[in-house]
């Protein structure tokens, strides 16, 4: 329960997790069709 892999993850994923979500669906959207950006 002590990992130090395991508290910056879970850190990490609770401090920001809108970001990543953000910058996952921004980089889905650009690669599902990058013409058509509004």
């Amino acid at each position: 329960m002590s990992d130090p892999k395991i508290l910056p993850k879970v850190t990490q994923d609770e401090i920001d997790p809108r970001e990543d979500d953000d910058s996952k669906r921004d980089a889905e959207i650009q690669d599902d069709r990058p013409p058509h950006h509004g």
